[in-house]
């Protein structure tokens, strides 16, 4: 089975340009962690206040 961020190649362009996952988008308040039980990200948090990820 393959992976969806473990499995991502480093690209063609490495060490100049490389693939990631990134898992909070910016200005987002959402906040989420891997459930590595089931392999997956899922939402953990959602920030109440005035800052947003990342801070």
């Amino acid at each position: 089975m393959v992976h969806p961020w473990h499995d991502i190649s480093p690209g063609d362009q490495n060490p100049e340009i490389v693939n990631g996952v990134i898992e909070i988008k910016r200005g987002s308040r959402a906040k989420y962690e891997v459930d590595k039980e089931y392999g997956i990200l899922k939402l953990d948090r959602v920030l109440y206040s005035s800052f947003y990820y990342p801070a």
